[in-house]
């Protein structure tokens, strides 16, 4: 399922067939015993994807995605010919190694300067935007997500609908995803990473077209301490559309397992070069659902852990904040309207 090498490309990985089980949240997989430990250290009961037609060699293969492909058959959200379909693209879709830059933006790009962090004051007069956190000890996420409509849009201004990594150790963050710089075309959306330690210039390609994908299914992983992972799939067909992974180098202090990470969420409208909350940009019924995170112990959609979910971060920044739909942490729809 990944087209790559027979071993992950950072770490051997090993396949355990045990005589034990594993705890398996929601409905996971729990036939028999047979056991995978990715080489992140994320341990999955395969059994039911054995006996569903997917075999060791593959799963060997697929490495980090062996939870994501658990997970959707387990659950029923993909058939489990959707599953090996989507398995077979991830094969033949390796992860491309791609390195955060330093130094000043490109001319006319507009990233975002948050997150603030989850129990820290938050970040002002950048825009505003609405955020989740799933809680540490989780080192894998999937959801899907719905790009937000841009009725107008300021050439200072620029859209995200992006997933982020959270170390609590350093209390410093990095978004990864998906946005509209503030030079490009709000029908355009880009893949991009940033941080106070080098960002992922979102005109370097990685494209996609909001009229082909309006909706796309996101899996970020941990795959070594320095990577960020982010894969691009269409839900529809369940063909991956991207797969990079994100060099972002040792200083936020990440590790693989999630122990002292929170993995998070976020739409906004950022703004760089001073805020202006009246310059007519809107961002429409942009939304994620199903959001689940794991870990060794399975999988689960996202629940609360204490800190309420919603918009940041000033009064007037939340103002522009509006709540269309909201379910237990793992579902929102959103839109942000600087009007």
């Amino acid at each position: 399922m990944r087209g790559r090498r027979r071993f992950h490309r950072y770490a051997a990985v090993s396949l355990v067939v045990a005589a034990f089980s594993v705890a398996s949240p929601l409905g996971a997989h729990a036939q028999g015993s047979a056991v995978y430990v990715t080489s992140n250290g994320t341990t999955v009961n395969v059994a039911g994807l054995l006996a569903d037609g997917f075999t060791m060699e593959e799963l060997r293969s697929l490495d980090l995605q062996v939870p994501m492909i658990n997970m959707l058959v387990s659950s029923g959200t993909a058939t489990v010919a959707q599953a090996q379909h989507l398995a077979q693209s991830l094969l033949a879709t390796p992860p491309k190694l791609v390195s955060a830059q330093t130094g000043p933006l490109p001319s006319g790009v507009v990233l975002p300067s948050f997150p603030a962090g989850p129990l820290t004051s938050c970040s002002s007069g950048t825009g505003a935007y609405y955020d989740v956190y799933t809680g540490t000890g989780w080192n894998e996420a999937t959801a899907y997500t719905t790009m937000g409509d841009s009725t107008s849009k300021s050439s200072s201004d620029g859209f995200y609908d992006s997933l982020g990594l959270w170390s609590t150790t350093n209390n410093v963050g990095a978004d990864i995803g998906l946005g509209t710089p503030g030079s490009g075309s709000s029908a355009t959306w880009t893949m991009y990473e940033n941080g106070p330690y080098g960002h992922w210039d979102p005109s370097s390609g990685y494209t996609i077209s909001q009229a082909t994908y309006p909706e796309v299914y996101l899996e970020l992983t941990i795959p070594t301490t320095s990577y960020l992972g982010i894969t691009v799939i269409d839900p529809t067909t369940w063909t991956v559309l991207y797969n990079p992974d994100v060099y972002v180098g040792t200083s936020y202090g990440f590790t693989t397992s999630g122990a002292n990470e929170e993995i998070y969420r976020f739409d906004s409208i950022a703004q760089n070069g001073g805020e202006d909350l009246t310059d007519g940009s809107s961002l429409t019924e942009q939304s994620w659902t199903h959001e689940y995170e794991y870990n060794s112990n399975g999988y689960q959609l996202v629940t609360s852990y204490g800190r309420e979910a919603g918009p940041e971060c000033t009064a007037a920044e939340k103002a522009t904040v509006s709540v269309n739909s909201y379910t237990a942490w793992y579902d929102s729809n959103i839109s942000v309207s600087y009007s």
